[in-house]
């Protein structure tokens, strides 16, 4: 019995022995936690206290509700136009800067149906600025005109690829209360612009092309957007008496479009008879390079290259002014990251030298390139181009 006992009490007198050991653990853990959790409050207190401050300090705290663009604030020829306004109440645009025309969605030709929809009087002779970017252009421009009532009333369409510029360029032209004469249209130009200008019922009286994405790379001509399309539509739809003005700040760019105007409808187009030796200076491609040499900078070809190297497939709040106000300055201190600026110059300006002299030579190069804007409203690219001293390529035609 005592040894039954025994046998029922020992395991029983275990059993106990664990509970207390157990309970003293607990008991040992619960403290270690209270005391880790108190020196984890302190270090999170700390760490907090201390992002907190370093983030305040590197982050000032931005004057207003939105910092002015550039090219809208004062001293620019755009402030008049009172976008800083208007914007406040539009938020901010995420566009790609640069696109690949070739891409399937933008093949298809764009078809306006009914152009009373667009314009109040759209018998008035056509102003078509092609590939326009964010659209302050036609906007200055529309506003100046009518400024001066001598001039004749125009309506004026602006032709871009990347879709948010053209939604916002449409909104500030509401904003602006033009959009009875102005108006923007998301297109392809070089797949568009035929069918586009062929249904209009109007006079088209000018075609611009302004600073257009040079794609400097050989392989890459086809991505241009002065193409032999572009070219036939101006030469069957432009009326008598009819304009191309054509301008970059890149040289090669210049002289590709001025070539492809000149070889597919140089019968029909002629250069202005503003193209005088008073109003007009000679460049060559020689010039260029030693430009570029004697002020140990890259080109204008490889500024722009750089440009796009640096600043990727995207930026932040208009992609294209921006980098006229902007990514040029900054290519400037980017010596780091391309050592060899003025070979890769070399190597870029004799790639496109290559491709346009195999094929042709100009006669108009005799004319030279116009000092001025004949039309005598820059663009945003332009503006920032001719303020930092910069040179533009321009070219007038005329048809016959």
């Amino acid at each position: 019995m005592k040894g039954l006992l025994s046998g029922r009490l020992q395991p029983t007198s275990r059993c106990c022995a664990g509970s207390r050991h157990l309970a003293a653990a607990a008991a040992a853990a619960a403290a270690a936690a209270a005391r880790h959790a108190q020196r984890g409050s302190s270090r999170l207190m700390c760490s907090s206290s201390t992002s907190s401050s370093t983030t305040a300090a590197k982050q000032p705290v931005k004057a207003g509700k939105q910092t002015t663009n550039l090219a809208d604030s004062e001293g620019s020829p755009f402030h008049e136009l009172g976008l800083a306004e208007v914007n406040e109440g539009m938020g901010r645009v995420r566009v790609r800067q640069h696109v690949n025309p070739l891409a399937s969605q933008y093949q298809q030709p764009t078809i306006i149906q009914d152009w009373a929809a667009v314009y109040a009087d759209p018998s008035l002779p056509l102003f078509v600025d092609m590939g326009c970017g964010p659209g302050r252009f036609l906007l200055l421009l529309a506003r100046r005109r009518q400024q001066q009532q001598q001039q004749q009333r125009m309506n004026y369409l602006g032709l871009e690829i990347r879709q948010p510029l053209v939604e916002r360029s449409n909104k500030w032209a509401e904003e602006l209360g033009v959009s009875s004469n102005v108006h923007y249209e998301w297109t392809n130009v070089s797949v568009s612009l035929a069918a586009l200008l062929a249904a209009y019922p109007g006079p088209v009286s000018t075609l611009a092309a302004q600073f257009p994405d040079p794609h400097f790379k050989k392989r890459h001509k086809k991505r241009r957007m002065v193409q032999a399309s572009v070219v036939a539509a101006a030469r069957e739809l432009l009326v008598p008496g009819g304009q191309v003005f054509l301008q970059s700040d890149v040289y090669n760019a210049a002289v590709s479009m001025r070539d492809e105007f000149e070889q597919y409808a140089g019968d029909v187009l002629q250069l202005s008879p503003l193209h005088s030796p008073a109003s007009t200076f000679q460049w060559t491609p020689q010039q260029e390079a030693a430009a570029a040499a004697a002020s140990k900078q890259p080109s204008d070809v490889a500024r722009r290259q750089q440009q796009q190297q640096q600043h990727g497939d995207s930026s932040q709040e208009d992609s294209a002014s921006e980098a006229t106000f902007s990514s040029s300055s900054s290519s400037s201190s980017s010596s780091e990251q391309h050592d060899s600026s003025d070979d890769v110059a070399a190597e870029l300006d004799s790639e496109l030298l290559s491709s346009s002299e195999e094929q042709f030579v100009s006669s108009w190069a005799a004319g030279g390139w116009l000092v001025d804007n004949p039309l005598g409203v820059p663009t945003e690219r332009e503006h920032y181009v001719t303020a930092q001293g910069g040179k533009v390529f321009r070219v007038l035609l005329v048809k016959q």
